[in-house]
């Protein structure tokens, strides 16, 4: 009877009612959900860019419960769980939308310590188009250091505004203006081209899609905001573009690429979508820091989704020193929903980046904001491989189970070669190696619809060196309970 009842509400939804579009960022209350379906091979969906459309969503939906229902193949309890939830959410035909994520996390390590969370949302639809407003608050809050924060003090609380913009799309197309969190493919614990850690940056995203192809440009501000930078030459920016294919057997091939440079005022060179910036930046014999991305994914095999990135920092084509470094990252990772074991996904993954990658001669245009890297977990001297279990026992229960290793070096983004040009390649990673073996478990209940507990727990095995450069080993475990609130 629920199995029935859920595939009447889904066809109501998607034939009856018309909906509004929105678009989905990864912080999304309903993202997990999405992915979920994705990787379980419910529902066939592209997450290697983000923001995704809402109506591609439900329309991911929809052909995959014609799919089922022309198999005679029922969904899951919990796929069928997870949809519900889905379309209840972005079905809605309001004109206007507020909805509200409280939540309060108890993290213990050596001691206790609570923390508040609250993301309110707001989404007014305007003609060809929507405004869409997200406001964070976070308590207790202290500002010690506002170039890493991007918020001040108030009263024990800090308030930022993220994904903010208006937007303006077609059917093949869309155009947001504002601040803005984008994904250009997908790691399992950071991505290496805009790393998942780092604030919405404030600009303009814009995106096309040819059927088998589609071209992407996102074009901000990266400076600080504070006024003691507004009218200053230092000021510095970002231009990206990304054009992928789809491929035979169900790949996909992308060449992405991105500079950071220092102006006054943005560059129209820069803000042409359709140029190649290492021709400009060549040409322009200034020092603009010129990043490439080449990515190839692959989904032949049901269930399966590989994918391989090559991320390469200022190309060296004319070496004029004795010895230069090779400023690479590679990012390789695997996901398997196998048939056996159903509500389930397998990942691996492993990344590496090479000293001196992602770090500049100019500070401002090291691949960072505000302080935190641009790139894959730290940025710059280290790799990282993971392995994991995702794993939906019960329809209101999620469980994730995973290892880790962390080998880091001391290069920092700030530590750039062209400062220090040491006389040969340094080990890798680099100087004194820092390594942190790492167990995770984490369990999520959903008591009521929108409201559930969630418990972390993690262990951590750290060896390498004290800040006084002494060697060291510790233990630290880590406990997190969450209760969450969507409305």
């Amino acid at each position: 009877m629920i199995r029935k009842a859920i595939s009447l509400l889904l066809i109501a939804l998607v034939f009856e009612f018309s909906y509004s579009l929105e678009f989905i960022f990864r912080d999304d209350p309903f993202y997990e959900e999405i992915e979920f379906l994705s990787l379980s091979s419910a529902i066939e969906m592209n997450l290697s860019d983000l923001p995704i459309r809402s109506d591609d969503l439900i329309n991911a939906i929809e052909n995959a419960w014609i799919d089922r229902m022309g198999k005679g193949k029922d969904f899951t309890q919990q796929e069928l769980s997870a949809i519900n939830n889905i379309l209840t959410r972005f079905s809605e035909k309001n004109d206007f939308i507020i909805k509200d994520n409280a939540e309060i996390s108890i993290f213990y390590e050596d001691s206790a310590s609570v923390n508040f969370k609250n993301m309110l949302y707001l989404k007014k639809n305007i003609p060809y188009g929507i405004i869409s407003a997200d406001f964070r608050t976070t308590a207790p809050f202290e500002n010690t250091d506002s170039t890493i924060f991007r918020m001040d003090e108030w009263k024990g609380t800090g308030s930022d505004c993220h994904n903010t913009y208006i937007s303006f799309f077609g059917e093949d197309w869309h155009v947001l203006a504002g601040r803005i969190h984008p994904a250009w493919g997908q790691g399992i614990k950071d991505d290496i081209f805009i790393s998942r850690k780092i604030l919405p940056m404030d600009g303009i995203l814009a995106n096309v899609d040819w059927g088998r192809m589609s071209f992407s440009f996102f074009a901000v501000n990266k400076s600080e905001y504070h006024l003691s930078n507004k009218a200053t030459s230092n000021n510095a920016y970002l231009s990206a573009h990304k054009l992928s294919f789809s491929l035979p057997f169900r790949s996909k091939f992308s060449f992405k690429e991105i500079v950071l440079y220092k102006s006054n005022l943005p560059q129209l060179y820069y803000l042409n979508p359709a140029m190649f910036y290492y021709i400009i930046q060549y040409n322009s014999h200034s020092d603009d820091n010129i990043f490439w991305s080449m990515e190839f994914a692959n989904e032949f095999i049901r269930g399966l989704l590989v994918s391989g990135e090559l991320f390469i920092d200022d190309f060296q084509y004319e070496i004029k020193d004795f010895y230069v470094p090779n400023k690479i990252g590679i990012l390789l990772n695997a996901q398997y929903s196998p048939g056996f074991l159903e509500n389930s996904s397998f990942y691996a993954e492993y990344c590496r980046l090479n000293t001196y990658t992602n770090t500049h001669e100019f500070t401002s245009l090291s691949y960072s904001y505000y302080k935190v890297p641009m790139s894959y977990l730290f940025g710059t001297d280290m790799d990282n491989i993971s392995l994991g279990l995702r794993l939906r026992p019960v329809k209101n229960m999620k469980t994730s189970f995973d290892l880790s290793y962390l080998r880091k070096g001391d290069g920092e983004l700030e530590n750039s070669w062209e400062s220090e040009r040491p006389d040969s390649a340094p080990s890798f990673p680099s100087g004194t190696v820092d390594k942190i073996f790492s167990v995770g478990i984490k369990a999520e209940y959903f008591i009521l619809k929108y409201f559930s507990l969630s418990v972390d727990a993690q262990e951590l095995f750290f060896s390498g060196y004290d800040p006084e450069g002494e060697t060291a080993e510790s233990r630290h475990f880590n406990l997190t309970g969450k209760i969450k609130v969507i409305l």
